[in-house]
């Protein structure tokens, strides 16, 4: 859009050249004409102009006046000293047209021109001009007419002072323009090249000698630009003054990010687009109305529909955007996002986008992905860092279609990737620093939560991003009768930092597990607690530095492969030694608690009351290394079952356990390995007590202390 500055630069320019032409003439001195035709240009324009080169004349029927180095003072608040040079100036004029008193130019051509347009701190423009001389400057011609105009290899320069952007450039290999079949018009051809993407236009656009006039100046252009085609119809009401433009732009591609090239911007690939509107404004100021435009990509399309009252520093945006497709993740690559979206299945997006480069509000928004439906606002205020204000409320969040994927997933990486090779913990680093760029206020308020059969009451998430550290102050959702609870903090750091605490009790982990497909064989209630903070980049590096405690109580229910909370698959390689039992799955009781130090989990009570006897654990898992180290000792109801009098270290790594025979360790006394099981009145383990839990366990804590004081005295 401002290459169309370079027209009233070039009105002055064109002035001269017709001062030149009658002059040279009408002179045989060339010393004097050359002075005269300074003098002249300089009075009009307020600058000095300078014709460093000769004169030179070629006589014929068309004379050609050659001149080269010809040169322009800037303004005298400009950034520098030149505001136009030409390397080589030719005019070819018609004599016969001299003697009815008319000044015919045959062909005019400017080669190698350098132009700078620049605008002052203040707002002021390089190419308004104050003459001199009032009268000089109103010379005019009669009969005045313009064959042909060319101009070769014209690099143009713009900077901003009044914005300070970083200054951009222009280059137009060649400029045709010549007589068409209307009198009106002359034919237009332009080929060139912005930001390293090619421009070529042709067409048609009104006459030289009304381009000054104020009249208005026809256009009607179409070629391509940074490959895509394009076309412009309408008119420029003040060319010189870039005033009462009106423009229709209708263009299609392949990619807007090369559009985005074009104008110096970075935009995202796009896949196939058009974008159609109405132009209307100065050269300070440009509207969009009537916008029409889409875009395809990976199966997604974007509608956009509305107006932009200021197009060149995107301000007054009032826009409707409709988007969908068969595939959520796609709208990640569309967006080119860091952080892949989950496949959520089929979406749609609807919602309108408000307002200026400096804040966006999206109101009226409304998104329905697969069976999950949302609606609400959004706001973004730019700056050095973003702030993101997000409110919104769901009447359903399904999450069975991504359980479903995640699940395929892990098969796959599973099938394909012996667990000897797998790491507990990855060492990819998470994106922490990112918190530091942005802020964000963020709150969903929604009525249900499905994940597959099971169906969760939703209450709050808030989410809260400030000054490098993400809360999660709430999530609230109930299970049946159950509440749950968490709360989460991630400081981007350095060093970073999370921490985490959760607390659910009466949990029907075994309705849990059979309405999300997971499991038909377990059932039991649970008791969960985590309080839990480390530092690190990376999964590994958290493991490695976690700190805190956690704890699960299970009630009187069916829980066969139990053992497996312990280690990956440990149920199924214990039964080689201890030979299966049908019964060993049903629990009277179990509790699992660890404290957590350096990233070293030892257990202060690990202890099961089955069906066909009692088992106690002791021991520690390196969650840095993978490496565990545990002592099983079971105890059987029956004295028959002697195979479950052995008891069995585990070494290993916890997602490739070594199970052995052990019998050389001693069993630890009851007093001194359930020590912590029963805190205050209520029953209650540590982290249940720090995390403020109120409830009694599912089993009776002091009821399974007895009991297991007079089989490990």
């Amino acid at each position: 859009m401002r290459l169309k500055i370079v027209l009233p630069t070039f009105s002055l320019l064109i002035a001269m050249i017709l001062v030149a032409g009658y002059v040279f003439l009408h002179f045989q001195d060339y010393s004097h004409v050359k002075t005269l035709i300074e003098q002249l240009a300089s009075d009009a324009s307020g600058r000095r102009l300078v014709i460093h080169g000769d004169l030179t004349l070629t006589p014929s029927l068309a004379p050609e006046l050659e001149t080269r180095d010809v040169t322009l003072e800037n303004a005298s608040w400009g950034s520098q000293t030149r505001m136009l040079s030409i390397g080589l100036l030719k005019i070819r004029l018609k004599l016969l047209p001299l003697l009815r008193g008319d000044i015919e130019f045959e062909n005019i051509r400017l080669i190698d021109t350098r132009l700078l347009l620049e605008s002052g701190a203040s707002g002021q423009s390089n190419w308004n001009f104050t003459p001199i001389n009032t009268a000089r400057a109103e010379l005019t011609f009669k009969n005045l007419d313009i064959n042909r105009l060319g101009i070769e290899n014209l690099a143009v320069s713009f900077r901003d002072g009044k914005s300070g952007s970083e200054e951009q450039h222009y280059a137009l290999d060649s400029l045709e323009l010549s007589e068409s079949s209307d009198e009106n018009r002359l034919t237009a051809k332009l080929e060139g090249s912005v930001h390293g993407q090619p421009l070529m236009l042709a067409g048609s656009i009104g006459l030289l000698r009304t381009l000054f006039s104020g009249s208005d100046f026809p256009i009607d252009l179409a070629g391509n630009i940074a490959g895509a085609p394009v076309s412009l119809t309408g008119s420029i009401g003040n060319v010189p003054d870039l005033t009462d433009i009106d423009l229709k732009v209708n263009t299609s591609g392949d990619d807007l990010a090369q559009l985005g090239s074009f104008v110096g911007r970075t935009w995202p690939a796009s896949g196939p687009f058009t974008v159609n509107g109405r132009i209307r404004g100065s050269g300070s100021r440009l509207a969009l109305s009537e916008a029409q435009g889409a875009i395809s990509r990976q199966g997604i399309r974007l509608k956009l529909s509305g107006s932009i009252d200021n197009l060149l520093h995107l301000g007054g945006v009032n826009l409707e955007f409709e988007t969908g497709g068969k595939h959520f993740s796609a709208l990640g690559a569309l967006f080119d996002l860091d952080t892949p979206l989950p496949e959520a299945g089929a979406f749609s997006l609807h919602g309108k986008l408000s307002g200026s480069a400096s804040e966006f509000e999206i109101t009226d928004f409304s998104a329905n992905i697969d069976s999950s439906d949302f609606n609400g606002w959004a706001t973004m205020r730019s700056g050095e860092k973003p702030k993101i204000t997000v409110r919104l409320e769901a009447g359903l969040i399904d999450f069975t279609r991504i359980m479903d994927e995640v699940r395929k997933t892990g098969h796959n990486v599973n099938k394909r990737t012996d667990s000897k090779t797998k790491a507990a913990f990855t060492q990819v680093l998470l994106p922490f620093d990112k918190l530091n760029a942005i802020d964000a206020d963020i709150s969903l308020h929604a009525r249900n939560i499905k994940a597959r059969d099971a169906m969760l009451e939703f209450g709050e998430l808030t989410l809260r991003v400030d000054d490098g550290q993400l809360r999660m102050d709430t999530l609230e959702a109930t299970y049946g009768e159950t509440r749950i609870s968490a709360k989460l903090d991630i400081h981007a750091g350095p060093p970073a930092r999370v921490s985490t605490r959760f607390l659910v009790q009466g949990f029907e982990l075994g309705r849990f597990l059979k309405e999300t497909h997971i499991s038909d064989a377990v059932e039991v209630k649970a008791d969960i607690a985590a309080d839990l903070g480390s530092l690190g980049r990376s999964a590994h590096d958290l493991a490695s530095n976690l700190d805190g405690a956690f704890a699960v109580v299970f009630g009187k229910g069916k829980m066969p492969r139990f053992l497996d909370l312990l280690a990956e698959d440990l149920s199924r390689r214990v039964i080689s030694i201890w030979g299966p039992h049908k019964e060993s799955g049903n629990l009277n009781c179990g509790v699992i608690q660890f404290a957590v130090q350096q990233g070293v989990a030892t257990s202060n009570a690990f202890l099961f009351d089955t069906q066909i006897g009692y088992l106690k654990g002791k021991g520690s898992v390196n969650l840095g290394t993978g490496k565990i180290d545990f002592l099983l000792s079971p105890h059987p109801r029956d004295a028959s079952l002697f195979s479950l009098k052995t008891k069995l270290r585990i070494s290993g790594s916890i997602l490739d356990p070594v199970v052995r025979p052990d019998t050389k360790s001693l069993a630890i006394k009851a007093s001194k390995a359930l020590s912590t099981l029963v805190i205050g009145p209520a029953g209650l383990l540590a982290p249940f007590v720090s995390l403020g839990a109120k409830n009694r366990h599912p089993c009776d804590m002091q009821a399974l202390r007895s009991r297991l004081d007079t089989i490990y005295p």
